[in-house]
């Protein structure tokens, strides 16, 4: 029996409605999801600080300044074979098989400074090597010198530099254009464990990690 016009644009509307039904809970699904992998990938570079530490027991990664990324370089491939888990899977960036006369891979050097629209080239983390504030300001970071609070220093986090041309963007408090828009940023600290730090909660747990903050940095709504 043939469905009349009326009845298949009814069928057509009621679809229409379940779509848009569900596509929101879809949608929170896919970015929960892309969360976690990120979270996983930080837990993993996590592991590769400790067998770092194991072959240079004062430091925790590479690193020359407090500008300086390129830690990824010093793991990968003897303590991460891989290099996606230098990748947030909520971002376009990519690691192109581009080498340097060491054999580093050239966008192991660098970071996609937190754009996550960004597919030139660079990793999507940062790097925080070094103290902002006192009593450590311009010390680097060691097992020694964060004995005050391991659960609370800060290693590295998803990249989040202060990016050019994009109006309103603030270095290290999350905004659209970064890996995880507005909502926040997954951190990694030096007692082993990774979490998630929201937007609200970030000036706070910079302070706690003796990092640097700024008057764009108020706790504000979501």
């Amino acid at each position: 029996m043939a469905f009349t016009l009326i009845e298949l644009l009814t069928l057509v509307a009621i679809i229409g409605v379940l779509i848009a039904l569900l596509m929101p809970a879809l949608n929170k699904a896919q970015t929960g999801g892309q969360r976690t992998a990120c979270l996983t990938n930080q837990k993993q570079m996590l592991l590769a600080t400790q067998l770092y530490l194991e072959d240079y027991p004062t430091w925790f990664y590479l690193t020359a300044d407090t500008c300086d990324d390129r830690a990824p370089s010093a793991f990968h491939p003897r303590y991460l074979p891989g290099t996606r888990t230098f990748l947030c899977p909520a971002t376009r960036n990519i690691i192109r098989t581009n080498l340097n006369a060491q054999g580093e891979h050239l966008d192991l050097l660098r970071s996609s400074q937190g754009n996550r629209l960004d597919p030139s080239g660079g990793h999507s983390y940062e790097f925080h090597g070094w103290f902002d504030t006192a009593p450590l300001a311009g010390k680097r970071k060691t097992p020694a010198n964060t004995v005050f609070g391991p659960s609370r220093a800060m290693l590295f986090t998803d990249a989040d530099d202060k990016l050019p041309g994009v109006p309103g963007d603030v270095n290290n408090f999350p905004d659209a254009v970064n890996n995880h828009g507005k909502a926040g940023w997954n951190w990694a600290f030096v007692d082993g464990h990774a979490e998630w730090i929201t937007r609200n909660q970030t000036a706070e747990a910079l302070i706690n990690s003796l990092h640097a903050t700024n008057i764009f940095m108020r706790p504000l709504p979501p």
